[in-house]
C-alpha cells in the first residue's frame, strides 16, 4: 500500500462520525453533554476531561507523529507540566543544555523544587549522556533542532542511551514538526511539540489555536496515568 504524503495527512480526517454529513468537522463548545442516565456515562461527560473536537485533533496529531496517542493542551508549559508530574519525588531528569528558556526555567524553579533533580549535558555527546544517566534517572529531555542554537541531536543514539537504564526519552519537536522530523520512529518514548512554529505563524495566528500544544507517544500506559489526565 503507498504512504500518503503528509500533506494528504494534514488534511485528511478519520473518523468524523458527524450525523450530518459536515465536510468540516463541527466544533463542539458545549462545557456538559447529556448522559442516558445518572449511572451510564457516554464518550463524553465534560469538556474538561474529554470534547469530541480535542479527541479528533489528538488523533489526527498522534497521526501525523506516528504515534498511537495523543494528549492536547492549552500551552507548551501545560504540556511539559504534565509530562514531569509522571515522576516522583527522588526521580531524575537529564536535560539538554540547550533548550527554549522557558523550559529551563519550569524545570529550576517549579520540578526541583517538588523533589525531582535535574542534570543538564550536552545532548551532541552520548558519552556525556551515558554519563549522568543513573538508576533515579526517569526521563531525558531533549530538543531538536536546539533552540535558540539550532544544534542537532542523535536522537536514536540517546534513545539507546535513555532504554539502557529504563528511562523514557521526550523530544521537544517544536522546530521541525512532524512533517521534517519523526521522533517516535527514531526510539523516542514521547514527542511534545508546540504547533504555533510550523503549522503556523507564531506570532500572528496564535490567537486563532485553541491548541496550543500536544504530548504524542506510542505508550498506552504512559497517556493514560492520572497525572496526565489531571494536569490537562
Amino acid at each position: 500500500m503507498r504512504r500518503v504524503k503528509t500533506a494528504t495527512q494534514c488534511v485528511h480526517l478519520e473518523g468524523r462520525g458527524d450525523p450530518y454529513g459536515a465536510v468540516s468537522p463541527p466544533i463542539y463548545q458545549t462545557a456538559t453533554f447529556r448522559q442516558s442516565s445518572p449511572s451510564e456515562f457516554g464518550d463524553f461527560d465534560y469538556t474538561r476531561s474529554g470534547n469530541p473536537t480535542r479527541k479528533l485533533v489528538e488523533q489526527q496529531l498522534a497521526k501525523l507523529e506516528g504515534g498511537k496517542h495523543a494528549s492536547a493542551f492549552a500551552s507548551g508549559m501545560a504540556a511539559l507540566t504534565a509530562l514531569t508530574r509522571t515522576l516522583e519525588i527522588g526521580d531524575h531528569i537529564i536535560a539538554g543544555n540547550d533548550l527554549y528558556g522557558g523550559t529551563i526555567r519550569f524545570l529550576e524553579k517549579v520540578v526541583q523544587r517538588a523533589g525531582v533533580y535535574v542534570s543538564y549535558v550536552d545532548p551532541t555527546d552520548s558519552n556525556e549522556v551515558g554519563a549522568a544517566l543513573s538508576k533515579r534517572t526517569k526521563l531525558l529531555l531533549i530538543e531538536t533542532p536546539t533552540n535558540p542554537l539550532l544544534r542537532i541531536i542523535d536522537i536514536k543514539a540517546i534513545a539507546e542511551c535513555a532504554h539502557c537504564l529504563g528511562a523514557r526519552l521526550a523530544v521537544d519537536n517544536s522546530m521541525l514538526s512532524p512533517c521534517f522530523q519523526q521522533p517516535l520512529a527514531l526510539g523516542a518514548d514521547v514527542v511534545m511539540r508546540t504547533p504555533l512554529r510550523g503549522f503556523c505563524r507564531c506570532t500572528r495566528q496564535s490567537s486563532a489555536f485553541t491548541i496550543l500544544a500536544y504530548v504524542t507517544t506510542l505508550d498506552t500506559n504512559f497517556i493514560e496515568t492520572r497525572q496526565m489526565a489531571m494536569a490537562q
